[in-house]
């Protein structure tokens, strides 16, 4: 058999020894940097997800100081979408909407003035609630004047159906009357009115 020099050996036990040590680093080491650096990249990727929200547009009308269609995003309230049309007016009926509300996109937000809500019968509550309007205490007069494509004939078949059936029970039933059912002329109307 043959016999090794001590140095030989020595040389030996030490390529030996890096090989070991160069695999324990190898298995320890480099899979977990593999593992971690797709975590970060799609933890960045989520971040940047969520700090572009989605635009919605929303409509104001009544006393603000610029009625208009604002870009807003999505998740924004009231009270952004009343600061971008430039504030209330000295007429303006703060009470009538409700600040704290979300907006939705295609959204209209009615703002009363203090006379409209002066005029009110009292004991009535305003049919005007959070910018949407109230089909089921409504007046012919508020759906021609805040309903888009409503007139006063229109108005009157859904007073008509409001007197002969009882108060609608959601929005949808609207689709039941006379000359509304349930294509462009509700779709318009929708998101602008409440049974509540």
């Amino acid at each position: 058999m043959m016999s090794l020099k001590r140095n030989e050996e020595l040389v030996i036990l030490i390529v030996i020894f890096v090989i070991i040590f160069g695999i324990l680093i190898f298995k320890h080491v480099v899979p977990k940097k593999i593992v971690q650096e797709p975590a970060e990249e799609s933890l960045t990727l989520s971040e940047n997800i969520e700090e572009e929200p989605s635009k919605i547009f929303a409509y104001i009308t009544g006393e603000v100081k610029s009625p208009g269609v604002y870009e807003m995003n999505e998740g924004d309230r009231v009270s952004g979408l009343v600061r971008s049309a430039g504030g209330f007016t000295e007429n303006a009926d703060e009470s009538s909407i409700n600040l704290a509300q979300k907006l939705e996109d295609e959204v209209q937000i009615y703002v009363s003035s203090i006379n409209e809500s002066e005029g009110q019968i009292p004991g009535i509550k305003s049919s005007i609630i959070g910018g949407k309007l109230n089909i089921n205490t409504a007046t012919v007069e508020e759906m021609d004047s805040f309903l888009p494509g409503i007139g006063k004939t229109l108005a009157q078949n859904i007073v008509d159906y409001r007197n002969k059936n009882g108060r609608f029970k959601t929005i949808d039933e609207l689709a039941k009357v006379d000359s509304i059912g349930n294509g462009k002329r509700f779709e318009k109307i929708k998101d602008l009115i409440t049974v509540n």
